[in-house]
């Protein structure tokens, strides 16, 4: 009797009980990007059936319409004592260059079959802030949290930035912290690596429009 995968799913994060079911938090099919490259970490949750033998998972990651695929992950499975069913989960952390459909492929090393789970990477419009509600964030930005700081690790020397984004971009950012570029690449001073935020900076962006969402309710 050969192995076969069951269902999978991907989202935000997963925990595996004691019991042997898994927790899962936020299943998702699309990925928003405000700018590539696009780094993510996500959980994938799969479950297999059939497993009376030792055998190799291959997780593998590609674009459609793109032949080459990456191996993101490996599974060494032991041979058990008697014939299970079971519920895998792992984390990942790819970096996207572009948007498109993507799929996660799993696959077995040693047998024939095959799971695919199919996402989407979609860019998204840059958040921009409207005159009258930089006005509104003005008028209660004692109370407004308008303004957010992030630390980022060059990933070639390991020095942290504090970059900060907000609404009220005249403003000059708080101590330490330094404005995001406006092409959204910063040099590292240490080592001259490159650093791109224009992601980054969307999410917060983003994140800073929901939180004027409120404001906008509240006033």
């Amino acid at each position: 009797m050969k192995p076969r995968f069951g269902a999978g799913q991907i989202c935000d994060s997963s925990k595996t009980q004691s019991s042997g079911k898994v927790d899962i938090v936020g299943i998702f099919t699309r990925i928003n990007s405000w700018g590539f490259p696009c780094t993510r970490n996500w959980s994938l949750v799969f479950s297999v059936f059939d497993i009376t033998d030792s055998t190799t998972i291959i997780i593998s990651l590609k674009k459609r319409r793109v032949k080459s695929q990456k191996t993101i992950a490996t599974i060494d499975i032991s041979k058990p004592e008697k014939k299970i069913d079971k519920l895998f989960n792992i984390n990942i952390m790819h970096t996207f260059d572009s948007e498109g459909m993507y799929e996660i492929i799993c696959s077995f090393k040693e047998h024939n079959g095959r799971l695919s789970i199919p996402f989407k990477v979609q860019f998204l419009e840059w958040p921009t802030f409207t005159n009258k509600e930089i006005k509104l964030v003005e008028k209660y930005k004692k109370s407004f949290p308008y303004k957010i700081n992030v630390s980022i690790n060059c990933e070639n020397c390991s020095h942290i930035y504090i970059f900060e984004e907000s609404i009220l971009a005249d403003e000059e950012p708080s101590g330490g912290a330094i404005r995001f570029p406006d092409d959204g690449h910063f040099t590292c001073s240490d080592c001259e690596n490159t650093i791109n935020l224009k992601d980054i900076q969307g999410r917060i962006r983003s994140s800073l429009k929901e939180n004027l969402k409120i404001l906008k309710k509240e006033n």
